[in-house]
């Protein structure tokens, strides 16, 4: 599922936030059968620092399933002053598109 797609190390999981999903279409391409490509739009939040969310997109990009992220927004906490850089953890809000080939 969805929840094991990022691990920090073994014995850790990320937590994914208020997913959405609906089901999307392809546009039409000449080249294209679109009525034989199926489509998802996934949304998601993550709480992870900087590094971690980097560490995290590259999962997606490096995954077997063609992804392609749409948006990503984010917010801080409000109080970091004196906080090291590297232990701030930021909320993410991440927009995605998968495609699978439907059968005959």
């Amino acid at each position: 599922g969805t929840g094991s797609l990022y691990k920090k190390n073994a014995n850790e999981k990320i937590s994914i936030e208020s997913p959405k999903i609906s089901i999307g279409s392809v546009p039409a391409d000449g080249g294209l059968d679109a009525s034989r490509v199926g489509v998802v739009d996934f949304s998601f939040g993550v709480a992870l620092t900087y590094a971690d969310f980097m560490d995290f997109l590259k999962q997606i990009e490096s995954s077997t399933r063609i992804f392609d992220v749409e948006s990503i927004s984010f917010s801080s906490p409000s109080n970091v002053i004196g906080k090291n850089p590297s232990d701030i953890v930021y909320n993410f809000n991440i927009n995605l598109k998968t495609y699978w080939l439907k059968s005959k």
